[in-house]
């Protein structure tokens, strides 16, 4: 029996957002909205006149903020809300010996929106980071090559 995999002349058996490399080889690539949705497990950057240990470098930079996912970020901020949450009941420790289920409650809303808070805020971060990144290799790659990109 014949699938729609056999009859595909350009798949690989993956989907497109399963590929595995992002190859830029022109600077005209370098677009944000290419790097906006995470969608390669690798970038290569085989850009002529542009030396193999900079571009080894400007791989890992706009790697590292492209596949950015704000764990680290939202694990600070529920930390954050995990230390309020005790500062808070020690607080008002009279009404948390009353109420202690309420105080409990509040305190587990608290961590999951700062956590979700840090995630949300961490995501943000790492694509300004990747812009300002994507920026300033075209700067570099202006600069220190021939190559134009007006």
């Amino acid at each position: 029996m014949r699938t729609n995999k056999d009859n595909c002349r350009t798949c690989d058996g993956k989907k497109p957002s399963e590929q595995e490399t992002m190859v830029i080889m022109k600077i005209n690539q370098l677009t944000f909205s290419q790097f906006l949705i995470p969608r390669y497990k690798k970038i290569i950057l085989k850009i002529e006149d542009l030396p193999e240990n900079q571009s080894e470098n400007w791989e890992n930079k706009l790697f590292k903020d492209y596949s950015a996912c704000g764990c680290t970020t939202g694990a600070y901020f529920l930390t954050i809300g995990f230390i309020l949450t005790i500062i808070w009941s020690i607080y008002f420790i009279h009404d948390f010996i009353s109420n202690p289920l309420i105080y409990l409650f509040r305190g587990l809303g608290v961590w999951v929106f700062c956590a979700l808070f840090g995630k949300i805020l961490g995501l943000i971060f790492a694509k300004i980071r990747l812009f300002i990144n994507l920026i300033r290799l075209k700067r570099f790659i202006h600069i220190h090559t021939k190559i134009q990109y007006y």
